[in-house]
């Protein structure tokens, strides 16, 4: 289960909950994922949901039935770090040596979950989150209005769905790289993070004016 999904919206709690009644059926465990990485597949990370859904992680995480969560922090400030976390015990008891076996225990692993503790911290997930969450609604109302852009999703979180003119997409990659989500429809994935500022949204919105502005005048 990933919350937002790939398309910027959230998954609501009862329907987290909802659709988890039938694993145990099956025999499965409830494991949620929130990864970081790499760039071109990552999702928005847990912590964006929370604040759009105005719940507490755990709503959404151990309240929802989740059994297991994969916990990225990239995406919210870290510099690295990905933490397995498990809301059942017996879950756990030989993760530290599949850990081992998957390759996955880095040196100096306090390093990493020394990161975690500044994260959790303060409600420093929930600013960093919170103004990720502002920014795309900016771009998003920015984007808007320009004549050749249209919004394809609700942008609900810290994702931005957009179609563009495909000429102008490589001019605006080489300031701003971005993902194509859809090249038959050159639908644009844009997200903004904690470190996006104001600046950087008018900017990239200029560019796209201006881009399309340059692409109508060739027809004059």
């Amino acid at each position: 289960m990933r919350k937002p999904n790939v398309c910027g919206g959230y998954i609501a709690p009862l329907v987290v909950s909802a659709c988890l009644l039938w694993l145990p059926v099956a025999g499965l465990a409830q494991q949620q994922a929130s990864p970081s990485f790499p760039p071109a597949t990552q999702l928005t990370p847990i912590f964006n949901a929370a604040v759009s859904l105005d719940v507490p992680l755990r709503a959404i995480t151990s309240g929802a039935g989740v059994d297991a969560l994969s916990f990225g922090g990239t995406k919210n400030g870290l510099v690295a770090g990905e933490a397995a976390v498990f809301f059942k015990q017996v879950l756990a008891d030989d993760f530290e040596f599949k850990r081992m076996q998957g390759m996955q225990l880095a040196s100096k692993m306090r390093f990493i979950a020394a990161q975690f503790n500044a994260l959790l911290s303060n409600d420093l997930w929930k600013r960093s989150a919170a103004h990720a969450n502002r920014m795309a609604q900016l771009l998003a109302g920015e984007l808007a209005g320009i004549r050749g852009v249209a919004l394809t999703q609700q942008t609900q979180a810290n994702e931005v769905f957009v179609t563009l003119p495909p000429e102008i997409i490589p001019k605006l990659q080489e300031r701003w790289p971005f993902h194509v989500w859809n090249d038959a429809t050159s639908e644009a994935r844009l997200i903004t993070s904690f470190d996006t500022v104001e600046a950087d949204v008018t900017d990239f919105a200029e560019r796209v004016r201006d881009a399309i502005g340059a692409k109508e005048k060739q027809w004059i």
